[in-house]
């Protein structure tokens, strides 16, 4: 692994792209500060059309999700962050944003 590698994941509505960030990230949740973290991009894009059969006159929209994942040596996964936009009628809007840390840890 090193920093910048990537990779890309089509799928039958978009694509799914995955980026190293970081292999040195730091990265502080209620449990601690950890050092030298492997830090991991994943972006999605697609699109959605309203549903066969439906009246709807909307025009397609697109999705972008970002998701971030802090991996600490010896410990895991510390910490996600990931939110979600609309792209509707050339406007982006914040659908979700959402954040996940570990709280609490034993070393064995």
């Amino acid at each position: 692994m090193k920093k910048g590698q990537a990779w890309q994941d089509p799928s039958l509505d978009g694509t799914r792209e995955g980026k190293i960030e970081s292999l040195k990230a730091t990265v502080t949740t209620p449990a601690g500060t950890f050092n030298d973290c492997l830090q991991v991009k994943i972006t999605e894009k697609y699109s959605r059309t309203p549903p066969p059969g439906s009246h709807a006159q909307t025009p397609r929209s697109q999705f972008i999700s970002e998701k971030t994942y802090w991996y600490a040596q010896r410990v895991g996964l510390v910490k996600i962050v990931s939110s979600k936009e609309q792209i509707f009628c050339h406007r982006t809007e914040t659908v979700s944003e959402t954040v996940t840390e570990l709280v609490s840890f034993k070393r064995k």
